[in-house]
């Protein structure tokens, strides 16, 4: 079984650039990816030729799939670089979405595309960079970099871990998979059960530190932005808005349905779809039967009084929108998952799903205690949105967000001092 596992993984990683290769033609996402490899080595050593390494003083790499992974990795990468200014760092990223979106980040030195994982992509990379610690954020598992990273004893730790029991780790056949955790100097997992999980495999080196991604949004409630027209929408957070953030063609089926005939008088909405090309856009408006502007169209007309209902299509602003919202849907709930709950929760919106959300600690709680609610339908929909027009019942949903999040807080500490303790004599 440990043969197999291994030939199985060794083909992946040969098939795989190929079969992005071949989608390539058809998506820009995986263009980018291809793109962004070729002559990787030539590239990496022009940037790192550009802004030399230092000798003597900490070089971390940290290494994210995506831009959600560097979300929950950029509180500890910020209290790292905090406590050692010093420090030199380099970024990478598996995904475009992470990279093209980050591939300026200032908190980095260096921004990279990671290389598809083999011997010789593994050994260059640490040749090139010589890093001091490696962290991978939240479920990075490339064998052959683990391996290299481990056999060179730098400190190498998994930072924001979620694990479950149906991963191959806890299976009887993943023999090959448990050796990938060994690699490891530590793991920090976000919940009690991953713990339990780890431990329950002889896996001890593994601290629950909590999910960094909170520190995060708590960061950025407090950093918010002005958004002089979403201030105008909303008359100074008066106007009582409903935020729709993220939201997929599956959301839409129930949520636009319910604008078209349930909106009640004096609301409003700012829908963030996922999707924001203009056709999308144009789209959703003819949909919507309520007057209805795009927050782009606002550099060339003014904002309507009679508006009801503001497309939000541009990216970077939603974080900071919540701060006007009195309530928030968040869409993914009918596809692979919801997206970023948290973010309207530092601001104190009760938060609306799909059913698709039990991946999600904090989603689980909220539900359980009615600071969130699962909806399935435009009926489910429709009753948890009035259910929280009553005062006490919306105070208390806001109390269960405040009080989850000061508890959870503080787990990009927890990591650094972990990191720190275990990695003494490389920093």
């Amino acid at each position: 079984m440990l043969l197999l596992s291994a030939l199985l993984y060794f083909l992946f990683t040969r098939l795989y650039p190929l079969l992005i290769g071949l989608a390539g033609f058809f998506s820009k996402k995986a263009r980018q990816w291809t793109r962004g490899r070729l002559h990787w080595s030539k590239k990496t050593k022009t940037q790192l030729n550009q802004r030399k390494l230092k000798a003597d003083i900490p070089r971390l790499w940290m290494h994210c799939a995506s831009l959600g992974e560097f979300e929950q990795g950029k509180p500890i990468l910020q209290l790292f670089k905090k406590r050692h200014p010093e420090a030199q760092i380099l970024l990478s990223f598996f995904s475009p979405s992470g990279f093209e979106l980050r591939k300026t980040e200032l908190l980095a030195d260096w921004v990279i595309y990671l290389p598809m994982d083999s011997p010789r992509h593994a050994r260059q990379l640490l040749d090139f960079f010589k890093p001091s610690l490696v962290v991978f954020v939240k479920y990075e598992f490339w064998w052959y970099y683990l391996k290299e990273i481990r056999q060179r004893n730098i400190p190498l730790f998994l930072l924001a871990a979620r694990f479950r029991a149906s991963q191959p780790f806890f299976k009887p056949f993943g023999k090959w998979y448990r050796r990938l955790l060994q690699n490891f100097t530590a793991i920090m997992v976000q919940n009690q059960e991953s713990e339990k999980l780890l431990r329950g495999i002889g896996y001890e080196r593994v601290f629950r530190c909590g999910d960094p991604r909170i520190d995060r949004v708590l960061e950025l409630a407090e950093q918010k932005k002005d958004i002089p027209l979403l201030e105008q929408f909303s008359n100074k957070g008066q106007t009582p808005l409903l935020i729709l953030g993220s939201t997929w063609p599956a959301d839409e089926k129930i949520l636009l349905p319910w604008i078209n005939a349930h909106l009640p008088k004096g609301w409003k909405v700012l829908l963030a779809p996922h999707e924001i090309k203009q056709a999308h856009v144009k789209k959703l408006m003819r949909r919507i039967q309520w007057p209805t502007q795009s927050y782009t169209a606002l550099n060339k007309e003014p904002l309507r009084q009679e508006t009801r209902v503001l497309i939000l299509d541009t990216i970077g602003l939603l974080a900071s929108a919540y701060q006007y919202g009195r309530l928030a849907y968040i869409g993914g709930g009918f596809g692979k998952g919801i997206h970023n709950i948290l973010e309207p929760a530092a601001f104190g919106l009760p938060v609306l799903f799909g059913p698709r959300y039990k991946k999600f600690d904090e989603a689980i709680f909220w539900v359980e205690r009615q600071a969130a609610f699962a909806v399935r339908d435009l009926r489910d929909f429709k009753q948890a949105f009035n259910s929280l027009q009553d005062e006490a019942r919306l105070q208390q949903a806001k109390k269960e967000l405040q009080l989850y999040l000061r508890q959870h807080k503080g787990a990009a500490a927890c990591c650094v001092a972990k990191i720190e303790e275990h990695a003494k004599r490389f920093l």
